[in-house]
């Protein structure tokens, strides 16, 4: 027998240049595939993070947050931060008292950032984060919910600079995007249930505790419904329920501040239909709240009318039907604690972006929310740039004070005026980190705050008010205080001359330093 040739061992000819070139092209087409995949992920980053640069544009642009309450809270930091300091005398007037409260985590937070930076920088990179939080916290829902739209992810985003958020109500803020947040981990939890799943949604409940008690409450409203509307077994939704036991026992113990104070107040009907309408959009222009508010309508129409692809999400309408009508049916305040029902509206609009699937329609609705969006942030930059330059001359006023003073705040606010135009209000309490002074009114609402003012310095309940009706102690001012810091309380002029000295003034605002 003949020895076959070598060479007729091998490929050759037409079959052998077809799977050749097939399996040269598959390789090509792999790497092809793999070097798209790559670039649209690249692609995807970038506008993600392009995304986010033009949230925060508003933050960026400012130099100092022009906010109601964030120098308050700012201030409380700080002293939190420098009780024992000796160069201070905050260790003769206030304590720590940390608890298991539902308000501590945002003081948790600006307490490890200012460590690491300076406090305003602090502040800035918190409000920051809470901005970027929500929609965040929107597209990690919708994306566990197995919803393919990503729309209401615009749309969430016109929330970010809402009226608590400019209000510098952050710890709601950042409650309520971690409300929606646990929401989505408890989709995440039931996708495979099991115990270590369980515990890590667990986790993110309870930092929703220590964040915001009102926004804890949103979510276990939206849970306990969802798992009710989707008929979840029995044995499902107890396990469901049993997330929030240990955050609602803790309420229990401490009771915030309803503890001392167990008056309620209730709001008008018509207020609530007004506010329901406005709370969600209101900021810095009145024009722009109006545009913004036709175009919700508007998408709303586009939505429903004639459009057979809508399709109702039962779960989630469930969930907005009962947070509505628990904000009808929730006083104003409890306690201390003020604007309970309002809280659940921002949630309340959210969820209704998640209620209906609107099928084709989703492309022109996400057109407008991201004009209205543009328009939004152009409106918060330029309102908070220009509020900020108000404040100038305050500014120059806290650093007319001595340090380690102690300054009393008078100052009194229109009733017909607009809230996000009181952002000097708590203004006098940058004293405190920029001038270590001692100012009277910081929020030590016990069972909230890990800050207790014992003893404290006698001061005017006027100031709460912000209506100086009648003349306060002025002998007690004497003795008690170096500065008083006077905004728009021009009738006292001669009362506070007879014992003070004016050493500045700018606008409506009057520095007086007491004579000793």
């Amino acid at each position: 027998l003949k020895r076959r040739p070598r060479t007729s061992a091998r490929l050759t000819g037409a079959p052998y240049s077809e799977l050749h070139t097939c399996i040269m092209f598959g390789l090509i087409s792999r790497r092809a595939e793999h070097g798209r995949g790559w670039r649209a992920r690249v692609l995807r980053c970038l506008a993600v993070a392009g995304f986010a640069a033009i949230l925060l544009l508003p933050i960026a642009a400012t130099r100092e947050l022009p906010m109601l309450d964030l120098p308050n809270h700012l201030a409380r930091i700080f002293v939190l931060r420098h009780l024992s300091d000796p160069q201070y005398i905050f260790s003769r007037y206030f304590r720590s008292d940390w608890g298991p409260y539902p308000y501590v985590g945002m003081d948790a937070c600006l307490l490890a950032l200012s460590r690491v930076m300076p406090l305003q920088t602090a502040a800035k990179v918190f409000g920051g984060l809470t901005v970027l939080a929500l929609p965040a916290s929107v597209w990690w829902l919708l994306r566990r919910a197995g919803i393919a739209d990503r729309t209401p992810v615009l749309f969430a985003a016109l929330l970010s600079y809402e009226e608590f958020f400019l209000e510098g109500f952050l710890a709601f803020q950042a409650g309520l995007a971690l409300c929606f947040f646990a929401a989505g981990v408890w989709l995440w939890y039931r996708e495979r249930p099991g115990a270590a799943r369980w515990c890590a949604t667990l986790a993110v409940v309870m930092a929703l505790y220590f964040m915001h008690l009102i926004a804890f409450a949103i979510c276990g409203a939206i849970i306990c419904i969802h798992a009710l509307a989707s008929r979840l077994r029995w044995k499902d939704v107890v396990f469901s329920g049993l997330l929030f036991v240990p955050g609602a026992a803790l309420f229990w113990r401490v009771k915030t501040a309803i503890s001392a104070n167990h008056d309620v107040y209730i709001r008008g009907w018509a207020d609530k239909l007004r506010l329901l309408v406005d709370v969600p959009f209101h900021g810095y222009s009145m024009v722009g709240d109006r545009v913004t508010k036709w175009g919700i309508a508007a998408c709303i129409v586009i939505a429903v009318a004639g459009n057979r692809e809508l399709r109702i999400r039962l779960p989630w309408a469930a969930a907005l039907a009962f947070l509505l009508l628990t904000y009808f049916l929730l006083p104003y305040a409890w306690g201390d604690t003020f604007d309970i029902d309002l809280r659940f509206v921002p949630a309340a609009f959210i969820l209704m972006l998640l209620a209906a699937d609107c099928g084709r329609r989703a492309r022109p609705l996400a057109a407008v929310a991201a004009a209205l969006l543009a328009a939004k942030l152009v409106i918060s930059a330029a309102g908070m740039r220009e509020r900020s330059q108000l404040l100038e001359g305050a500014r120059t006023g806290i650093e007319r004070i001595d340090r380690n003073a102690r300054v009393l705040p008078m100052v009194h606010a229109p009733d017909e005026q607009d809230v996000l135009d009181r952002q000097y209000i708590h203004y006098a309490d940058y004293a405190m980190p920029r001038r270590g002074a001692f100012v009277p009114y910081l929020f030590d609402i016990p069972g909230q705050m890990p800050l207790r003012c014992d003893p404290c310095l006698p001061a005017p309940d006027d100031f709460w008010n912000l209506d100086y009706t009648t003349a306060p102690d002025w002998h007690e001012i004497r003795q008690e205080y170096d500065y008083v810091w006077a905004w728009d309380v021009t009738k006292f002029d001669s009362d506070l001359r007879k014992f003070a000295e004016p050493v500045y003034a700018t606008g409506l605002l009057r520095l007086y330093k007491v004579r000793r």
